[in-house]
């Protein structure tokens, strides 16, 4: 379920900035990706949001190819370390249903003296096909395709982040906490 709210976000989250931080989210498609990394935006300004289906639209001729996509995937890395030279975050977001490109992306980023933070958003099911019902008609994805995709998924990169019975403010700051976390045990 999505809140319109934030007030559960604000509530959990400190009022400190960590250092420049590079996030890789993943999820199945209506996970709460999308909502999530504008959540996270707003909290670990100077960021970017990285948003993989929105760069693939960027390239023409429109070309879905297994090649396509991991070029499109490893430059979102390039361009977050881009970022992250200047001092402002990233939020990379996709269903990044390949370990190996994650992988990839992460070697990448740890290439250039960063340390790439992996979010698994691990969602019900049921509720997952629900929600992808009530997306905009460009969003939603094909039920079988999803059904498809949720069964074949690597739910084992990064932390898992459980999304059941959770508003996306308190995954959002379930995220954070994790990233606080990192910078603390750090100093």
């Amino acid at each position: 379920m999505i809140a319109t709210s934030t007030n559960v976000l604000a509530d959990n989250m400190s009022t400190t900035q960590p250092q420049t931080t590079i996030v890789i989210l993943r999820g199945p498609p209506a996970s709460g990706k999308t909502s999530v990394s504008l959540l996270l935006r707003e909290k670990l300004q100077p960021v970017a949001r990285i948003n993989i289906d929105s760069m693939r639209y960027m390239v023409t001729p429109r070309n879905f190819s297994p090649k396509f996509l991991r070029a499109i995937k490893l430059n979102s890395a390039r361009l977050a370390v881009g970022y992250a030279q200047e001092g402002i975050s990233s939020v990379i977001d996709s269903a990044f249903t390949d370990p190996q490109i994650v992988g990839e992306m992460c070697q990448i980023i740890e290439n250039a003296g960063f340390e790439p933070m992996v979010f698994t958003l691990v969602p019900d099911v049921n509720i997952l096909m629900d929600r992808n019902l009530n997306q905009e008609l460009f969003e939603k994805a094909d039920p079988e395709r999803l059904k498809q995709i949720v069964s074949t998924y690597n739910w084992d990169v990064g932390t898992k982040i459980t999304v059941k019975d959770r508003e996306i403010e308190e995954v959002a700051a379930d995220i954070y906490m994790h990233i606080e976390e990192r910078y603390k045990n750090a100093k």
